[in-house]
């Protein structure tokens, strides 16, 4: 019988797994209850990937011999191939009870604890096996691996480092330190560990994706783009890789090529590319096309980090529908706040005694950006009071001139983009704040679980995100008397409004020479302009303006936003238009210019056509500030308000919208009036320095005297 066996061994070691089997086969016709023969029988079978068929045998060998070890193990490794991991657990374990101190079967064991998340346990057993075998290049990796899910990344990388000392040429252990780097944003390291496993296995896909990942963090788009196009030639059937494609394309400007790819792989049902394809169609304005995507995918993403991100473009991107349902926004905000904002143990001054007022901003915006050029002129006023001192919290690793001169303006400057919540939280209740300002929102860059914990005794949202946060924690929005009458108050926020009687906001000064002849009489031809995102021209607009366009005989409309230079999303809009009607002619879209440039852009513009509902900020007053009125539609929410706000507080109430037909009517009228309209620009021009849009000091003063009054209101509780 052994000579049998010793042939059917060689057999199976051979590959000739058909012969193996009809010797077996012959052979249990002899011999029913040979435990042996039913364990080889079950191997050829495994070598087969017949796992199932397999693990029939096995147990046949176990019913024969109840301690037979290797029908366990075979048992358990079996049920470990196809990822049954309770299976696998039950009989391993017996096997284990059979043979302590096997190494394979620790080995099997700890794989299978791995993969329920049973760390601890996991590393225990890869630990006897180190015990058992010390130059195991495989078990350091694993054992690297558990640290690294467990964010341990100095244990984590010793041991990585230990794999490749033991093997050099195992291509995993560079991409798992890689990542350890990536994590911990050592890009440097990371890098050169990515290069090194691509260099001992050229296809290995997954270090190109996170070679991808590291030069999107880096804003290095072409060559993520070009890494990732890289992999997807090698594997199109890895979710990851377009995901992080579509990412570099997005914010490379490729936005309909990000959607084109997305719609086009093989993942419609993967819920992370759908948070993302959600995102990339109200980017070009399909709001409602990109919002029905959220909605259906909201109880079903859960990974953490990807819920943060989809419930923050869900909340951010609600507020561009033109009928805002707010159940549903206060909804997802509840949900936000219950799925990713935590309150955190820190220790907290128990009474703030500042002889002067210390006031905090947290934004990822001190730089060149809109909110910037909003709140440069009032932080530096602020600065100059002797009673207050003057906080800045950057989340952003972006350093340019405009963040320079932030940097000047601040007596302190702190960089947390790199710090966690709780380091945070210390830094910023070790400076003592009595106001914190929250300058984001909900927008990319955002820190809200800072002010969820509430370091400081009052914190005020204002600028950067015209709509409740849902956070009780923030105390204030500021707003004014039209952006946010009283009526709108009581549904549309948690926080309480400080109201301003003129202007929720104020632009800084700058020095661009205003033409103050008008463009259509030196041109020849009239001039409608939008320097908005092209993200709040959605569809209702474009029908609107193109219907503008066909009424006013020889006009033009001038398209101006950074995502213009992406030339598909040019031709996405020409398109849009064209669809209305309107002659190829009568369009000028153009892309990314110096901001100077940018503003003296608007002496070629007769009137700016606000978007809505999402009307401008910054543009609107931009545009004020070029001697350029801004026709503006009224909405409901704070918002769609804005343009109509900075209107009346200019004494323009005329160029105020009740609704879409009101708009057509007026656009009509002013280009058909061209004193009138010359009238209007020449009051603009002369005016400008009485403005209080563009008095950053007198804003300032007023917002210091409120700030003064709530903290001795709150003093006085």
């Amino acid at each position: 019988m052994s000579n049998n066996i010793n042939l059917i061994v060689d057999l199976i070691n051979s590959s000739k797994l058909a012969e193996a089997r009809i010797n077996i086969e012959n052979e249990l016709k002899y011999n029913k209850n040979d435990f042996l023969l039913y364990n080889l029988y079950g191997f050829i079978l495994l070598k087969e990937n017949r796992h199932q068929d397999a693990i029939i045998k096995f147990k046949k060998s176990i019913d024969i011999n109840p301690k037979f070890f290797e029908g366990f193990y075979n048992i358990g490794t079996s049920y470990l191939k196809i990822a049954d991991y309770e299976n696998s657990f039950i009989f391993l374990l017996k096997a284990i009870e059979l043979e302590k101190s096997n190494y394979n079967c620790n080995f099997n064991i700890a794989e299978v604890y791995k993969n329920l998340k049973k760390y601890d346990k996991a590393k225990e057993h890869y630990k006897i096996c180190l015990e058992l075998n010390d130059k195991d290049h495989e078990v350091y990796n694993n054992l690297g691996l558990i640290y690294k899910i467990e964010k341990n990344y100095n244990e984590a990388i010793s041991f990585l480092k230990e794999s490749i000392k033991i093997n050099p040429k195992y291509y995993q252990s560079y991409n798992n330190l890689g990542s350890c780097y990536l994590d911990t944003r050592n890009y440097e390291e990371a890098i050169i560990h990515f290069k090194k496993c691509i260099d001992l296995k050229d296809d290995f896909v997954l270090a190109y994706i996170n070679l991808g990942r590291i030069y999107i963090e880096q804003e290095k788009l072409i060559a993520a783009t070009f890494i990732l196009k890289q992999a997807l030639s090698m594997d199109n059937n890895q979710s990851e890789i377009y995901y992080n494609l579509a990412i570099s394309l997005s914010k490379s400007g490729n936005i309909i090529e990000s959607i084109n790819l997305l719609e086009g792989c093989g993942f419609k049902n993967n819920k992370i590319i759908n948070a993302h394809l959600a995102d990339s169609y109200c980017k070009i304005g399909e709001i409602e096309k990109g919002l029905q995507i959220y909605r259906n995918l909201i109880d079903k993403i859960s990974e953490e980090d990807e819920l943060k991100f989809f419930l923050e473009s869900y909340i951010f991107n609600l507020s561009y529908l033109n009928d805002l349902d707010l159940k549903e926004y206060f909804y997802v905000i509840e949900e936000y706040k219950k799925k990713i904002l935590k309150k955190l143990n820190f220790v907290k001054l128990k009474s703030k005694s500042n002889d002067k007022i210390k006031i905090g901003f947290l934004s990822s915006d001190f730089k060149l950006h809109a909110v910037g050029f909003q709140i440069i002129d009032v932080i530096k006023t602020m600065s100059n009071f002797k009673d207050i001192e003057i906080y800045a919290y950057s989340n952003s690793k972006i350093i340019d001139d405009f963040t320079r001169n932030f940097k000047k303006i601040f007596k302190f400057w702190n960089n947390i983009e790199e710090l966690n919540d709780i380091e945070v939280l210390k830094l910023i209740n070790s400076d003592s704040l009595d106001v914190l300002f929250d300058l984001g929102g909900f927008s990319v860059g955002n820190r809200l679980n800072i002010f969820y914990n509430k370091p400081a005794l009052i914190q005020i949202s204002w600028a950067g995100y015209l709509a409740s946060t849902g956070l009780n924690e923030i105390d204030y929005i500021i707003a004014d008397e039209k952006s946010v009458p009283k009526k709108h108050e009581e549904n549309q926020f948690v926080e309480k409004i400080l109201r301003f009687s003129d202007v929720w906001s104020v632009l800084s000064d700058h020095n661009i020479p205003i033409h103050d002849d008008l463009p259509a009489l030196k041109k020849g031809y009239f001039t409608f302009g939008s320097f908005s995102n092209p993200k709040k021209i959605n569809n209702s607009v474009v029908k609107l303006w193109a219907k503008i366009l066909n009424k006013c005989f020889n006009s033009k409309l001038i398209l101006k936003s950074p995502s213009f230079d992406d030339e598909s999303l040019k031709k996405y809009f020409i398109q849009s238009f064209l669809n209305e009607g309107v002659q190829i002619q009568n369009l000028i879209i153009e892309g990314d210019s110096e901001r100077n440039l940018l503003l003296k852009r608007y002496n070629d513009v007769d009137i700016t056509l606000d978007p809505f509902p999402y009307g401008g900020g910054t543009t609107s007053l931009e545009s004020i500030s070029m001697g350029v009125p801004v026709l503006s539609k009224e909405g409901k929410y704070f918002l769609s308000r804005c343009g109509a706000s900075i209107n009346y507080s200019l004494g323009l109430k005329d160029w105020v919208c009740e609704n879409d037909n009101d708009y057509f009517l007026k656009a009509v009228n002013f280009f058909e009036n061209l004193d009138t309209l010359k009238k209007t620009r020449y009051y603009l021009y002369t005016n400008k320095n009485k403005f209080t849009i563009f008095n950053s000091e007198l804003f300032a003063g007023k917002l210091v005297a409120e700030i003064k009054k709530k903290l001795q209101r709150n003093q006085t509780l």
